[in-house]
């Protein structure tokens, strides 16, 4: 088992995103670098973590209040962010098929690339804000992350998860088809990667869409069930060499590299999902499931069952982001206007959405008004 990071480290990875962000763990497995979630509860993936909803005062302190409290040991922060699969594979399925939206694709994405923009906006001030502190403050480098691509699901995948989990296949709506799927999430991801580069053209990618255009989703999908999430086992690896090709320049001319360090085994370890459980509003332990015993490393064979402390088997089971999280995006989506299509002859955005990234998060502390909620304290002692 890797050992926690140890604190006033020079240099710290702070990763975030949905559940597909999980292979972050699996790359940086033995990197101590890696800041774990069992560490910093804000810190990690969550499943159902929509995009859209970045902007929510929870998130924004998420992203921002870990690295407010780095201390002044701490030269440069790596922050990894791999959002947008929840929106288009789970958010606009339900949109569709529950709610009966005739929904604008365009706009929806808009949506999306707009969120992230203001998040990344958003980090590189705070690192801004702590780099002017008396004492100085870490550098702040991005990454943003494409994990994974789509993968083809059955048209009856998500009733025959609620029958595999206890739950009502009633329950369950139709997931829009692979190709469209795949479509709008080239166009998230190619919009979100050129527009954010063109404003800070020192943000790094990591995208491993080609890795699966190229040797196929099979080479990444589960051998034992149909998942919506890949094999991270198989996928980390091709995680792993685009990040051994990310290379920032730090202020002094020094050349900074990430050191993946994978998780060494053949097979996954079992797949917990990780719910919001409240608003983060100070660094506090992880609800952490029961400890497990890591599987020995594999090299031919079914999947090692893992054996919890009551020696009961834990099987991996396919966790869907919408089906056990539908309070989080449909509060979401009551918050939000509906999305209705345009006219036929509709064409795609020419100009962001978003046209001001300003954000109360950004105001100096102290210029705050009667509905701003407060920014995030930084500390001047250090």
């Amino acid at each position: 088992m890797r050992q926690s990071p140890s604190h006033n480290k020079e240099r710290v990875i702070l990763a975030y995103g949905d559940s597909q962000a999980e292979v972050l763990d699996y790359v940086f497995f033995n990197n101590s670098e890696y800041v774990l979630h069992e560490d910093d509860s804000r810190v990690g993936w969550r499943s159902g973590w929509s995009t859209r909803g970045l902007s929510k005062a929870e998130h924004v302190e998420r992203h921002l209040a870990p690295l407010s409290e780095l201390p002044p040991e701490t030269r440069h922060a790596f922050v990894c962010l791999a959002y947008g699969s929840v929106d288009i594979e789970w958010n606009l399925s339900y949109k569709r098929d529950v709610q009966k939206q005739n929904v604008d694709t365009d706009q929806f994405v808009e949506e999306m690339v707009c969120e992230l923009e203001k998040s990344v906006e958003r980090i590189v001030q705070r690192g801004r804000e702590l780099q002017a502190r008396p004492a100085g403050g870490p550098e702040v480098h991005i990454v943003l992350c494409v994990p994974f691509s789509p993968l083809p699901l059955s048209d009856g995948y998500l009733e025959a998860f609620e029958a595999r989990n206890g739950g009502d296949p009633s329950d369950a709506y139709k997931v829009i088809d692979h190709a469209e799927r795949m479509a709008l999430w080239s166009q998230f991801c190619d919009t979100a990667q050129s527009r954010i580069l063109a404003s800070h053209p020192s943000i790094q990618v990591v995208d491993v869409r080609e890795d699966f255009a190229t040797q196929g989703f099979d080479a990444f999908m589960l051998d034992d069930h149909e998942d919506h999430h890949p094999d991270l086992a198989k996928s980390q690896h091709a995680v792993a060499r685009r990040f051994e090709n990310v290379s920032f320049t730090a202020a002094d001319g020094t050349v900074l590299k990430l050191e993946p360090k994978v998780w060494p085994h053949k097979n996954m370890y079992p797949h917990v999902r990780r719910r919001f459980t409240k608003a983060a509003t100070a660094k506090s332990a992880a609800v952490l499931p029961p400890p497990v015993a890591l599987p020995p490393p594999v090299e031919v064979g079914p999947p090692v069952e893992v054996e919890s402390p009551s020696t009961k088997p834990m099987e991996r089971r396919p966790s869907s982001d919408t089906v056990m999280e539908l309070p989080d995006p449909a509060v979401e989506m009551l918050q939000s206007r509906p999305l209705h299509a345009a006219s036929p002859a509709k064409q795609p955005p020419k100009s962001p959405a978003c046209k001001s990234l300003a954000s109360p998060w950004r105001r100096p502390l102290g210029a705050i008004g009667p509905n701003t909620p407060p920014p995030i304290a930084i500390s001047n002692e250090w």
